[in-house]
């Protein structure tokens, strides 16, 4: 990261509109997607209030217009709907609408040992952990059943909150319908971020059984707060991200929430000034809070293929390298499948960062299993069962009571939270830093 000698240096310095004036006639303000409606049709929706209007528009259009919608999401601007076509177009000529886009599906990017290659190990040797830096995992959630985010197994005092979005965009606290990991996905990009690797410590000596390297994340001491917004699948939609940030803006005092960790993302088909996930993204950049977001795995596909929210200025959008199993970083190469810039549409160089992001390690997902006091492995786990770690690659032994504690995905997925757990620890070195163009 020696792009960055501060928080400030990890944004692409480039001059940002200070309001969007892009949107001249009703037509323009309706997403070329939502074009195509014939009478009859219905969509869902995503609304950016003007720039500039006051807070509370959502419900001031909706009693304007007597157009109804789903949620408001103050804290980005943002409402959520499922309209007709005729409805859209009556949106599309109220003072407060800026732009009417499709509420797009979002998903997961991913499918050796990534931290200790940025650095991280020597971080924490020096006392630095991210400490009591909140950082909101927007993901498939994160496994509370794992001990990764505990001390040896106790009660995981830096598991900060847990709140699920995806069947409800209010949020909802109560299980199943909860913060918990039932894809394996979030779990995994959390142990990367902030995981204590506690099977791979001295605690497991107690069973003669002797590590010898530490599977732990970039900041062991960061405070995880998990979002779900992707499913026993690993799909989601734009509303559940944004309704998702929009939770942490409102929240970010309460949880000491300086981070946000976006393994996912989608292609885009308009400017980034024009799309809500974007636009959400940056609400949270000028609330203060830094956004980290992975490239995305089309790399393959040639160049432009970086995805949305990547493709925003006021985000860090992070490629993956392969570390070649060296911390020598002058062996590490950009892997095939990571996204590269410029941004379409656009033209935006990314990604800003690479980061280590091929068969990296870290703790396996569980969940509640249909017996009570019984947990299972996530679906992810048992997809690429394969991709479990062996035991005595960091270990002594093999363990009696359970084998394969950890679990090595491959992405720009697994490069986001080496990215996040260092700004973290800056964050922790720094406390005052703030991101800034």
């Amino acid at each position: 990261m020696n792009k960055a000698k501060s928080l400030a240096l990890a944004w692409p310095t480039l001059a940002l509109a200070t309001s969007l004036s892009f949107a001249q006639t009703p037509s323009d303000r309706i997403h070329p997607q939502l074009l195509q409606l014939h009478a009859g049709d219905t969509a869902r929706v995503i609304v950016i209030h003007r720039a500039g209007a006051a807070h509370g528009a959502g419900p001031r259009i909706q009693a304007r217009t007597g157009v109804e919608f789903r949620n408001h999401f103050d804290s980005v601007a943002q409402s959520s709907a499922s309209l007709s076509e005729q409805d859209i177009k009556t949106l599309s000529m109220d003072p407060e609408v800026e732009y009417v886009a499709p509420d797009s599906p979002v998903k997961a990017f991913a499918l050796d040992k990534g931290p200790d290659s940025v650095g991280a190990y020597a971080a924490l040797s020096a006392g630095f952990s991210g400490s009591g830096i909140g950082v909101a995992v927007i993901d498939s959630g994160v496994s509370y059943l794992n001990c990764d985010f505990g001390v040896n197994c106790g009660s995981a005092t830096r598991y900060a909150a847990q709140i699920s979005f995806v069947n409800n965009l209010n949020g909802s606290w109560t299980a199943p319908d909860d913060g918990e990991d039932y894809f394996g996905h979030g779990t995994h990009v959390a142990s990367i971020l902030a995981g204590v690797g506690t099977f791979s410590t001295s605690y497991v000596n107690q069973w003669n059984i002797f590590p010898f390297y530490a599977v732990h994340g970039v900041a062991p001491g960061a405070h995880i707060v998990s979002e779900r917004v992707l499913d026993n699948t690993g799909a989601g939609s734009d509303s559940s991200v944004i309704a998702a940030i929009d939770w942490a803006i409102a929240n970010k005092a309460q949880y000491n929430i300086r981070v946000i960790n976006l393994s996912l993302g989608r292609p885009f088909t308009t400017s980034y000034q024009k799309d809500p996930l974007c636009q959400a993204a940056e609400a949270a950049w000028k609330a203060g809070i830094v956004v980290v977001v992975a490239a995305g795995n089309y790399g393959r596909d040639g160049y432009g293929t970086v995805t949305a929210p990547g493709n925003d200025p006021l985000v860090i959008t992070v490629g993956a390298v392969n570390t070649r199993g060296t911390t020598d970083r002058t062996q590490h190469v950009v892997t095939s499948y990571s996204s590269k810039g410029p941004t379409g549409i656009d033209h935006i160089v990314k990604p800003d960062l690479v980061a280590p992001g091929n068969n990296i390690y870290a703790t396996q997902c569980v969940m509640p299993g249909a017996t009570s006091g019984k947990t299972t492995a996530c679906p992810l786990i048992k997809t690429y069962a394969a991709n479990m770690v062996v035991d005595t690659d960091y270990a002594s032994a093999t363990y009696q009571t359970a084998d394969n504690w950890y679990f090595r995905l491959s992405g720009t997925s697994m490069a986001t939270p080496v990215v996040s757990g260092a700004v973290a620890i800056l964050l922790q070195q720094t406390p005052h830093s703030r991101p800034t163009r």
